[in-house]
């Protein structure tokens, strides 16, 4: 039969978990949890002193991050522990409690050093791993009753919930703040919507791109930056994108001035300050479009003034497009090669018509007039800011491996990959199509010219290549 003072003491324990239970959920931090854990356990069960271990499962070591009323010497001594050392590892590992009644005749220096008397630790578990431990210590007698055992065991359940709370909460902003880190260095609009998509927020390209602020966009609707009449569209491609039906929108955005901006949009569902959200990435593809007409545009100029290479630069820029996929180049690096290939004769608007279409073999001079043609196309491009890396590709195509090419003699990795790729690709098609001056020789003779001139003068990856999309049967110039 329980007594007046036990049944007492049980209803203090009981008071005393559901303060810590109401603590531990209510508290902004792990800071605020584990003091509040900490404060009721010591007052409630009468100890002199506790702390609380938080595990690095990596580092196979446990510290003391909360504390009170503990000795500055105690920190230093025994801060620190390996949970894989006795007395440690039964806490840590086999998650067994240590009730230390007589602490002086285990610990007779520490024990003097601090006067402690009894010790308690128990494990700190959430989902069935050890995150830590609650240590107590008395400078009296503790004999631990079974129901002070079952309370400071509780307890450790409780604060394991905390720490690991804490520790996901934690992760979380972590992970957000990295994420606006991204957000903000991105050089694509990123927006973050609600379900109704409604703006929670924006990245600075979006009011570089579009000039709304971010307080005017954290007052607009998703669909307040698209056309109007577009706008059921993109409600039903969005929906599409979300259940995986489509990858893509190519709805255009509207800048504050009416602008519009052609992009591909892509969406998917995240979390967001512990909230599902709609994830936007919007690309502006407006200089991609540019370059394209421009491309196309340059081409056709090309292949007006000189008819026998009609298509050439067309079956260039496939070839070497594959080549650098083969290569496992990314995506934008393969397109910026095509693009570049596409137009890597401009130059040749510069040289006559007579001497391009010469049904006989060109004199030294006339040859020298057409080398000239990749300087030609480089001056040509060059004051086109938005065609990037095209013009210098485009002035490097004709240079070789061992220094023997034109217009600079650059050799080896002074020369671009993405002119060595399209080299390897423009002698294929060259040699494989009909010239002027000698029928065509075909693919055969071109993949044994440039196999001759592995390593020397052409780049022995680019053309290993080549060879392996030859033998995949991938290669059809008349296709192209």
């Amino acid at each position: 039969m329980t007594t007046t003072g036990e049944r007492l003491g049980a209803k203090k324990g009981l008071d005393a978990l559901s303060h810590i239970v109401l603590a531990v959920n209510r508290a902004d931090d792990l800071q605020a949890a584990m003091h509040e854990v900490l404060d009721a356990t010591i007052s409630v069960m009468d100890f002199d002193g506790g702390g609380i271990y938080v595990v690095d499962a990596d580092a196979r070591m446990a510290t003391i991050r909360y504390q009170q009323r503990l000795p500055t010497d105690f920190v230093d001594d025994a801060g620190t522990v390996d949970i894989d050392a006795a007395p440690y590892r039964s806490l840590f590992l086999d998650q067994e409690p240590l009730y230390l009644v007589n602490y002086e005749r285990l610990q007779p220096d520490r024990a003097a050093r601090w006067g402690w008397k009894s010790v308690a630790s128990v494990p700190i578990v959430h989902r069935g791993d050890v995150v830590g431990a609650l240590n107590v210590a008395s400078r009296t007698r503790h004999m631990f009753s079974d129901e002070e055992r079952s309370l400071l065991e509780a307890i450790g359940q409780e604060a394991g919930f905390a720490i690991a709370k804490a520790q996901a909460d934690e992760r979380l902003r972590a992970s957000e703040a990295n994420l606006r880190q991204f957000f903000a260095a991105s050089q694509d609009m990123l927006f973050v919507l609600t379900e109704d998509g409604s703006v929670v927020y924006v990245n600075p390209a979006v009011e570089r791109r579009l000039g709304y602020s971010m307080s005017e966009s954290l007052v607009m609707n998703v669909l307040d930056f698209h056309p109007e009449a577009s706008r059921d569209d993109v409600l039903r491609i969005v929906t599409e994108m979300l259940a995986g039906e489509t990858d893509v929108c190519t709805i255009p955005l509207v800048t504050k001035e009416g602008r519009m901006i052609p992009v591909e949009t892509r969406v998917s569902r995240g979390d967001w300050g512990g909230e599902t959200a709609i994830f936007g990435t919007v690309r502006d593809v407006s200089a991609e479009r540019l370059l394209e007409a421009t491309t196309r545009a340059l081409a056709a100029v090309g292949e007006l003034r000189d008819p026998y290479t009609a298509g050439h630069e067309r079956r260039v820029a496939r070839l070497a497009e594959l080549i650098a996929v083969e290569l496992g180049l990314p995506e934008q690096q393969a397109a910026t090669i095509s693009f570049a290939a596409a137009i890597h004769d401009v130059g040749k608007a510069a040289v006559p018509v007579d001497i391009l279409t010469k049904p006989g073999r060109l004199s030294d001079d006339e040859l020298g007039v057409v080398k000239l043609h990749s300087e030609v196309g480089h001056a040509i491009l060059k004051p086109l800011a938005y065609l990037g890396p095209i013009p210098e590709i485009v002035r490097q195509h004709h240079e070789r491996l061992d220094g023997s090419g034109y217009p600079d003699g650059l050799s080896g990795d002074d020369i671009m990959l993405e002119a060595r790729i399209i080299a390897v690709a423009d002698i294929v098609e060259a040699m494989s199509a009909q010239r002027p001056y000698r029928p065509p020789l075909g693919l055969d003779a071109a993949m044994a010219e440039i196999g001759r001139l592995r390593g020397t003068a052409l780049d022995p990856d680019v053309v290993d290549a080549c060879v392996r999309i030859r033998a995949a049967g991938l290669i059809d110039l008349e296709a192209f």
